[in-house]
């Protein structure tokens, strides 16, 4: 057996298949319990030789029954290709087993965490903009006829073009070489098939017969297919994940749609959609949002979007989508028809939907796009009865993750609803193991509802701590979610436009292209600097002219006047609109690379003053490109 075979073998991952030299062992310790010699030095009475005897006459009979029967296996192996490891069924894939991968790495990968006080974690932006910052931002197989044929693990099945199977798409001969992040098995697997694929015409003829050409391309395809131990081999360009964010529709950020915010004094602060009900009460709450509902998303807008090259739409929801609404909790449900009805229009035209739960129980991450801005209580713990250590809050979760699985993996939505992603942006102050734990269970109530739903996880703002977790081929269809914004520091707003294409290119694109796991970058934009009003908060000023949190707080970077008026020649130069075109384009590119699964912009559009967030604008503006599949720059 080769290393990783006896390595397997001995954690007991796959069973082994029956090799030329295991069955030369087997013929000679039978020919060691032959009895010939040992049956002369026996003493006892006569009975009981005869006994002894006839006992070793049957236990001859059965050896040569079962010699005979190995010869005749190896008579019919000589007509029956050599099985690869990766065929043979492997139940404990079926088990989504939890083991092994629950350490934190060590590497950060670049990242540096940047923790900000109390006061200012107070004052986070709708989109946990004054957060933490990146500083780069079962599995059988058929082997015989008899063996069941996997199901292939399609996220799509009316437009699988579009749908990555598995977060690592290679896309040309060359890349097809490796290395291979996420799949620490895949290299071993690839010399066997080079060395055995047509080890005899029998051998050619089954592999060919799937797909195997003897090229490394067609390697990685079927050892994809049949055990998920290596990543496959498309061509990605028709495959990555080009997709936007429908924010600010089911989820209220008050940067987003400034005018729903602008029916309230400022003095009272209403920040966030738990404030916004409060104020409002629950029935004028809801005649305002099912307004909001019906009007902010339109289908024309998802037509356009797709006519522009997207292929993806990631919708963020709150956890009461469903009705879990509790005493003391201001919240109006009703949106649900909303999306429902989205998603038919999404499935009309050729978009798929990422759902992400960005509005957790007891709020994740304290920004006002958690649903409720202020402490975090996601991951509050009590004592249970039998005390054990418990959290409602995350409990609450899971039975939401429950809920939506199952309520859009229905035949109705499947092809369409491709991912759920398990919580946005969760604080990096919650303890590791915990979110971890977290993941686990979510990944588990998913794949409950069927294997055909990726299962995203962010990277809570600790991209370096998933090296080792929930890997390939146990784990199927897992992205780490990753945020890169390049504007939330004053390091980052002193940068030039070509520091920040660097950025892009040198540091952000390599990251991202060889993670561990698959990376969607779930969120970026063009912007450069924090200016959009409340992008920070609402009535929060921004850290480019010195008003954030409140006037004369910090360094005068620039002014923001005119930022948001494209009209304005001053700063909306021909200069400023080509660099955001390289900016655009330069993103989408390293977002694209390697083995991530691809991008989603924040956000699909804006109500007024953030054009550098609004795709939609920007496509119409010229800055975004229409044509996604021929880009003119890359990095």
């Amino acid at each position: 057996m080769s290393s990783y075979q006896q390595q397997d073998a001995a954690q007991g991952e796959w069973p082994q298949p029956a090799m030329p030299e295991e069955r030369k062992e087997a013929e000679e310790a039978a020919a060691v319990l032959q009895p010939a010699e040992s049956v002369r030095d026996w003493r006892g009475p006569s009975a009981r030789r005869l006994l002894q005897i006839g006992a070793l006459v049957c236990a001859a009979l059965l050896l040569l029954a079962f010699i005979a029967t190995r010869t005749a296996t190896d008579d019919a192996d000589a007509a029956v290709v050599t099985m690869h490891p990766a065929q043979v069924v492997d139940a404990a894939q079926h088990a989504h087993s939890k083991s092994s991968h629950g350490h934190e790495s060590k590497s950060s990968h670049g990242h540096s965490s940047k923790s900000k006080s109390s006061h200012e974690k107070s004052s986070r932006s709708s989109k946990g903009k004054a957060k933490v910052q990146h500083s780069r931002t079962s599995a059988a197989a058929e082997s015989q006829p008899q063996l069941q044929q996997p199901q292939h693990q399609q996220l799509s099945d009316d437009q699988p073009e579009s749908a990555p199977v598995n977060g690592s798409i290679i896309n040309s001969a060359a890349q097809c070489g490796g290395p291979y992040p996420g799949y620490p098995y895949c290299q071993d697997h690839v010399d066997w098939m080079t060395k055995n694929w047509n080890a005899s015409p029998e051998n050619e003829a089954y592999y060919r017969s799937h797909g195997v050409d003897g090229t490394i391309c067609s390697f990685l395809n079927y050892l994809n297919l049949n055990g998920f131990y290596c990543p496959e081999a498309q061509d990605f360009s028709r495959r990555k994940i080009r997709g936007v964010n429908l924010g600010g529709w089911l989820v209220l950020e008050p940067w987003i749609k400034p005018s729903l915010f602008e029916q309230f004094d400022t003095e009272k602060m209403v920040s966030d959609q738990w404030m916004f009900c409060e104020a409002l009460g629950r029935k004028e709450c809801r005649r305002q949002l099912e307004k909001h509902w019906d009007s902010w998303l339109l289908e024309s807008d998802l037509e356009f979007l797709a006519d522009a090259g997207i292929n993806h739409v990631r919708i963020p929801v709150g956890y009461w989508l469903f009705g879990d609404i509790r005493a003391g909790e201001p919240w109006v449900d009703g949106e649900l028809p909303y999306l429902e009805r989205a998603i038919r229009w999404c499935q009309k035209h050729k978009l798929h939907v990422v759902l992400d739960l960005h509005c957790a129980p007891g709020s994740q991450n304290g920004f006002d796009n958690s649903g409720r801005k202020g402490d975090v209580h996601f991951a509050d713990a009590e004592v249970g009865k039998n005390g054990r250590t418990v959290y409602p809050n995350i409990q609450r979760a899971l039975q939401f993750i429950a809920n939506l699985t199952a309520h859009f993996s229905q035949d109705e939505f499947k092809g369409t609803v491709v991912g759920i992603e398990l919580v946005n942006e969760a604080f990096i102050t919650i303890p590791i193991e915990v979110v971890k734990d977290y993941y686990l269970q979510g990944y588990e109530i998913v794949k409950q509802n069927g294997d055909t739903m990726a299962v995203i996880i962010g990277d809570s703002f600790r991209f370096g701590a998933w090296n080792d977790f929930m890997f390939p081929p146990h784990y199927r269809h897992v992205w780490i979610d990753t945020h890169i914004y390049q504007l939330f520091d004053v390091a980052r707003l002193q940068m030039t436009w070509a520091q920040h294409t660097q950025q892009t290119c040198k540091l952000n694109k390599p990251e991202v292209a060889v993670a561990p796991l698959s990376t969607m970058v779930g969120e970026w934009c063009l912007a450069t600097t924090d200016c959009a009003k409340w992008l920070n908060g609402y009535n929060v000023g921004s850290r480019f002219d010195g008003t954030f949190p409140t006037k004369g707080a910090g360094p005068v970077l620039g002014s923001c006047i005119g930022q948001e008026n494209i009209h304005n020649k001053t700063i909306w130069t021909p200069e400023y609109r080509a660099f955001l075109t390289e900016y655009a384009q330069k993103q989408m590119d390293a977002y694209e690379s390697g083995s991530s699964s691809g991008w989603f912009f924040w956000n699909f559009k804006t109500e007024k003053g953030a054009p550098q967030w609004d795709y939609m604008l920007g496509v119409r503006e010229g800055w975004i490109p229409k044509d996604l599949d021929n880009r003119k720059i890359k990095c």
